[in-house]
């Protein structure tokens, strides 16, 4: 009876709306490993630009989460490319005018966020509402 009790409990906790690990269809949870966080944000852009290119591309921005730690975040109507590597810290690097096959060359050269800037420019400052980007992520963007 306690086991069950236990069991209880922790299947109420696990589906409730709240949970991190929801499913979003813009988001990908990356299956890297966070032992390697170099690794790890290589591995993000690959499954970045693999969710992306076998999508409808009718989603307003698509995501790769790993943990709700590290996210790389893709808006192509927008052209903009944002990482963090802590969700709570807000974006760490964000580019603008971002095309397909500037996403498609970072996979490629599996690079690390702070790498990006070698190969992508920043937008103008005013031109993103860096506070209101699309994500599922929590403590970014819309979903504060």
């Amino acid at each position: 009876m306690k086991n069950w009790l236990i069991f209880s409990c922790l299947l109420v906790i696990s589906c409730r709306n709240d949970s991190p690990y929801k499913i979003y269809p813009q988001t990908y949870y990356s299956k890297s490993s966070t032992s390697d966080l170099e690794k790890a944000e290589k591995d993000m852009i690959k499954e970045l630009y693999f969710f992306y290119t076998n999508s409808d591309k009718k989603l307003s921005f698509c995501e790769v989460n790993l943990g709700n730690r590290l996210l790389v975040n893709y808006n192509p109507t927008n052209k903009t490319l944002f990482t963090s590597n802590d969700f709570c810290s807000g974006w760490s690097v964000f580019f603008g005018n971002v095309e397909e096959k500037d996403v498609k060359f970072l996979s490629d050269s599996m690079i690390k966020f702070s790498d990006y800037k070698k190969y992508l420019t920043p937008p103008p400052l005013k031109s993103v509402d860096y506070n209101n980007l699309q994500t599922n992520a929590p403590c970014l963007g819309k979903n504060k």
